[in-house]
């Protein structure tokens, strides 16, 4: 049995390795044990900064959300997957938005070991949402009608200004064709 977990985490160590996101092992007492070169790639540290510390310690700054972090830690604590997005600070001081998920490594009895972590950059989804976000406050506060329609041509979204002029509100011209509303 501990020749086949030697192998398995032979195995397990490769994949890991050859991820380009970061990847960490972290220990029940939430040190890092292994770290993969994609965490370096990432954050500018190396192994020798890594290796013994904890997560939080290395990647946390002033823009961390306090809140993203508790939720980790709670599901941390209790053996749960965990799935979070915050800013990660790199060895620079630079930061990035990223994404952490954890997975508990459980022995038989189903004890949780350590858990798996792979941490990715999602700083241009972050962006992308933020620009997707400012049109939409642009679209919603117009004082021209806007329309948002899907491939068929019928309404997915309108304005307020839409729904001021033409009297209707989104629940009755969803799923419309805005020439059809428009000619009623």
């Amino acid at each position: 049995e501990k020749k086949f977990q030697q192998s398995e985490m032979e195995r397990l160590s490769l994949v890991a390795s050859s991820n380009r996101d970061g990847v960490l092992f972290v220990g029940m007492d939430g040190h890092i044990e292994w770290a993969n070169e994609g965490i370096s790639r990432l954050t500018g540290y190396v192994n020798a900064d890594i290796i013994g510390s904890t997560p939080i310690d290395l990647f946390k700054g002033s823009l961390t959300g306090k809140e993203a972090l508790k939720e980790m830690m709670a599901q941390f604590e209790t053996g749960l997957p965990f799935n979070i997005s915050a800013i990660f600070y790199r060895k620079d001081g630079t930061y990035f938005w990223g994404r952490s998920k954890g997975q508990p490594i459980k022995d038989k009895k189903g004890s949780t070991q350590r858990y798996f972590c792979i941490i990715e950059d999602i700083s241009e989804e972050k962006a992308s949402e933020e620009k997707l976000k400012v049109l939409s406050q642009i679209a919603e506060n117009n004082i021209n009608a806007v329309v948002i329609a899907d491939k068929e041509g019928k309404i997915s979204w309108a304005n307020r200004s839409f729904t001021q002029m033409t009297g209707y509100q989104l629940e009755e011209v969803s799923g419309k064709s805005p020439g059809s509303i428009l000619q009623g």
